[in-house]
C-alpha cells in the first residue's frame, strides 16, 4: 500500500487562522494569498523553496523562515546552487536559524533558535506552512489482518524523500 501522506500544520499558536495555508493547497492553487507572505519551512527539502519561488514568480513579497542553518539543508548541492540564487534574485528574503512562536492577525512572532531573541514580522497577509506531512496509513491499517500479504511503503510509512519511497516499493517488489 502506497497511499502517500496527509497535510500537517505545525503546532504553532495561531495556526488555525484563515490567513494560514498549507503548502499543497498553495501549489495546487486552491487558495488565494495576499501580497506579503511568510513561508515557514517545517521541512528541509524543496517544498518551502518551491512555494517561495512560486509566490515570487507571482510578484508576491516573500520571506522564507527556517530553523536550519540555511533553507533546503537536506537537498543536494546541485539543486541548491540553482534554487537559492534564483530565489534571492527574485527578492525572496531567506531567514535561517529562526523558529516561529506565534501567528497573529497581521504578524508573525519569530525567534532566533540560538539566542531566543524575538522579533515581529509585521504586515503579513498570508502564512504558508511547508512540512513533510504525516503518514496516510488508514487504508493499510484497515486492510491489515484481512489481506494475506500486505506491505506499507513510502509516505504511507512515514514522510520521506521520493527516492526512499521508490526504494521501499522496489524492495517489496523483489520480495514478492
Amino acid at each position: 500500500v502506497a497511499t502517500g501522506s496527509l497535510p500537517y500544520l505545525m503546532p504553532i499558536l495561531g495556526v488555525e487562522r484563515a490567513s494560514v495555508v498549507e503548502v499543497r493547497e498553495l501549489l495546487q492553487e486552491k487558495v488565494e494569498v495576499g501580497q506579503n507572505v511568510v513561508v515557514i519551512a517545517g521541512e528541509q527539502y524543496i517544498q518551502a523553496l518551491s512555494a517561495a519561488d512560486f509566490l515570487a514568480e507571482k510578484g508576491k513579497t516573500v520571506e522564507l523562515l527556517t530553523e536550519g542553518l540555511y533553507p533546503g539543508a537536506r537537498l543536494d548541492a546541485a539543486t541548491l546552487q540553482v534554487l537559492l540564487p534564483r530565489l534571492l534574485t527574485k527578492g525572496v528574503k531567506l531567514t535561517s536559524s529562526t523558529g516561529v512562536k506565534e501567528i497573529t492577525e497581521n504578524a508573525v512572532v519569530v525567534f532566533n533558535v540560538f539566542t531566543s531573541e524575538e522579533r515581529r514580522i509585521e504586515g503579513v497577509d498570508t502564512v504558508v506552512i511547508a512540512t513533510e506531512g504525516k503518514a496516510d496509513d488508514a487504508l493499510y491499517r484497515s486492510l491489515r489482518g484481512r489481506v494475506k500479504e500486505l506491505y506499507a511503503v513510502g509516505h504511507c510509512v512515514s514522510p520521506r524523500k521520493m527516492i526512499t519511497s521508490v526504494l521501499d516499493g522496489a524492495g517489496v517488489g523483489r520480495m514478492l
